[in-house]
């Protein structure tokens, strides 16, 4: 981030804007970075999402049955709780998903 903005005049065409993209759990990171207080207001024209999820904790749940579904909050140090954070990005989101994610279930797309 901190490169992004020192850099922008050299990296964004003159009037151009710049984007903040993620993909599954790259998704999770731009809803963080996008809501986070150290991040410029006025760096990112909008943020794009593919194919997130909704949180760390709900593809557990998905992926792994008990036992290890049930110790997960022993091991889980980051969250990455999109739908909590989503209704914080004060950005224009586009959410992008497809039928055919072969780990991030269509309906996980916050």
């Amino acid at each position: 981030m901190k490169w992004a903005e020192s850099n922008k005049a050299k990296i964004v065409a003159p009037d151009g804007d710049l984007y903040l993209l993620g993909r599954s759990l790259g998704g999770a990171v731009a809803t963080f970075v996008a809501t986070h207080p150290d991040t410029p207001y006025d760096l990112f024209s909008g943020v794009i999402i593919e194919n997130t999820f909704t949180s760390i904790s709900d593809m557990i749940d998905l992926i792994f049955f008990p036992p290890i579904s049930t110790f997960k909050n022993l091991v889980l140090t980051i969250s990455w709780n999109s739908l909590t954070l989503m209704p914080l990005i004060t950005l224009p989101v586009l959410l992008v998903s497809g039928d055919q994610d072969e780990l991030v279930p269509n309906y996980m797309t916050t």
